[in-house]
C-alpha cells in the first residue's frame, strides 16, 4: 500500500466493509493515515471523490501498472481533518453526569487522559469538599458501565438514572457471584 501511495499507482483489493460484505475495489491511493494506533488508507474509487478504508479489512491487496490521478488541490491533513469532524459529529452520544471523589482525580485522569484537564477548568464543576461533578460522553450505555464500573467506588454516577440503575444490578450480580467459592 506505501508503494502504492509514493509511486500514484492504483491499488486492486479485496475489502471488507463495516456491514460484513466482502467487496473488490480498484482504489486510486492518495495517502495512509494512523489514528490511535489503527491504519487507514485514504483513496478514490470514482474519481474525485476521496473514501477511507480501514488498512485491517483489506484482506488482498495488489499492485496494478496503471496510475491512478490526484484530485487537483486534494491535501490529504486538510481530507482527514474534516472526515474525523464529520464522523465525531454523527456519532451518537451517551452522556453521563458523575460525581468524582477528590483522591479518585488522579485514577480518572488516567481513564479520561488529557482531556479531563479541560473538564476540570470548566466553571462550577468542584465544589467545596472537593468533589467534582463531570458530564462523560459515551458511544452507548453499555461503554458507560463497563468502563464506570472499572472505576468502582471513586466515581458515582448521578444520571441517567437507567444507567445508575443498570450498574446497581450489575453490582449485586457480581457480590452474588463471588459470594460462594466455585468447587473445583
Amino acid at each position: 500500500m506505501q508503494t502504492a501511495v509514493f509511486t500514484d499507482r492504483r491499488l486492486r483489493m479485496v475489502y471488507r466493509r463495516a456491514d460484513g460484505q466482502w467487496v473488490k475495489r480498484l482504489v486510486e491511493p492518495l495517502g495512509l493515515v494512523a489514528k490511535a494506533g489503527i491504519w487507514y488508507l485514504v483513496g478514490t474509487v470514482q474519481y474525485p471523490h476521496p473514501q477511507t478504508f480501514r488498512v485491517s479489512r483489506i484482506q488482498e491487496a495488489e499492485l496494478s501498472d496503471s496510475h491512478g490521478r490526484r484530485p487537483p488541490r486534494f491535501q490529504l491533513a486538510e481530507y482527514w481533518q474534516q472526515g474525523s469532524a464529520q464522523f465525531e459529529a454523527q456519532r451518537e452520544r451517551y452522556t453521563v453526569t458523575v460525581c468524582v471523589a477528590p483522591e479518585a482525580i488522579a485514577q480518572m485522569l488516567r481513564f479520561l487522559g488529557e482531556g479531563l484537564y479541560t473538564l476540570l477548568e470548566q466553571p462550577g464543576v468542584t465544589d467545596e469538599q472537593g468533589f467534582v461533578t463531570l458530564s462523560l460522553p459515551f458511544d452507548s450505555a453499555a461503554a458507560a458501565c463497563e468502563a464506570l464500573m472499572g472505576l468502582g467506588t471513586a466515581v458515582e454516577v448521578l444520571a441517567p438514572s437507567e444507567l445508575r440503575e443498570q450498574i446497581r444490578v450489575t453490582a449485586v450480580q457480581l457480590a452474588a457471584h463471588y459470594s460462594h467459592p466455585r468447587n473445583p
